[in-house]
C-alpha cells in the first residue's frame, strides 16, 4: 500500500481469515528504488533487502510464535527463519526485528541468564538456569 510519503510491505491473513498476527515495513518513497522485496513472506516473517552505499542489508520483520503455539508451529517458525537466513550472503548485513515473545516467567533472581524485569506467568521448558 502507497502513501504520501510511505510504503507499506505487510504479510498476514486474508480479509476473510481471523487476523490475529502479521508483520510488515512501512519506508519512506525516496528509499523505493533500494529496495528488493522477497515475495516469499507469512504472516510470521517478512524480509526485505535493501541496496547501500555500504552494501547489502536484509531486514526480517518477525513475529514468533507465543509460548501457547504447538511445538510443530514453533518448530516449523524456527525452521522458515533459519531457512531465510541461511540464504544470505556472509558479508551481507542482517537485522532481525520484531517479537520474538521471549516471556518465559516472573522470577528475575532465580533465572537472570533468560528473563529481564518484565516477564509474567510461569517459566517455559526451553530455559534452563
Amino acid at each position: 500500500m502507497r502513501e504520501k510519503d510511505h510504503t507499506f510491505y505487510w504479510q498476514g491473513k486474508g480479509l476473510d481469515d481471523t487476523r490475529v498476527h502479521g508483520v510488515g515495513f512501512a519506508v519512506k518513497n525516496k528509499l523505493l528504488g533500494m529496495i528488493e522485496p522477497d515475495g516469499n513472506g507469512s504472516e510470521r516473517l517478512l524480509s526485505l533487502r535493501l541496496q547501500t552505499s555500504d552494501g547489502p542489508v536484509n531486514l526480517i520483520s518477525v513475529y514468533a510464535p507465543t509460548l501457547y503455539s504447538t511445538p510443530e508451529a514453533k518448530d516449523e517458525f524456527y525452521g522458515n527463519l533459519e531457512s531465510i537466513i541461511s540464504q544470505i550472503l556472509p558479508q551481507e548485513h542482517l537485522l532481525l526485528l520484531g517479537d520474538f515473545n521471549a516471556r518465559v516467567g516472573a522470577d528475575h533472581v532465580a533465572w537472570p541468564v533468560c528473563l529481564e524485569h518484565h516477564g509474567v506467568g510461569k517459566i517455559n521448558a526451553d530455559c534452563k538456569p
